[in-house]
């Protein structure tokens, strides 16, 4: 009895390393590789550009883009209209341009 239990186990085990051979094969074939060069992730602290001392505020306008727009005459907001048609952007606010 104790022959065929270790029979059995050798077979099993025969059976599992012919199945992970197998499977591995194939998934290299279809272009998977076993990677070997892994890092642990770092994380990198940035000051956005900044020297770290200056912080950084919004800057104060005059009012919202949709709130000066609605200020403008009919004949103003024309002519933004022909300049952003033309290529002309220079002065005009990056929202329009969009």
């Amino acid at each position: 009895m104790n022959d065929l239990q270790l029979q059995l186990s050798t077979v099993e085990g025969n059976i599992q390393k012919q199945v992970q051979d197998e499977s591995e094969e194939r998934l290299r074939k279809m272009g998977f590789r076993e990677e070997t060069g892994l890092q642990a992730p770092r994380q990198i602290s940035y000051d956005l550009g900044t020297d770290g001392t200056t912080p950084i505020v919004k800057a104060q306008s005059e009012g919202d883009t949709v709130d000066q727009l609605a200020n403008l005459s009919y004949k103003e907001l024309r002519y933004i209209q022909t300049r952003i048609q033309a290529g002309e952007t220079e002065g005009i606010p990056r929202e329009l341009l969009g």
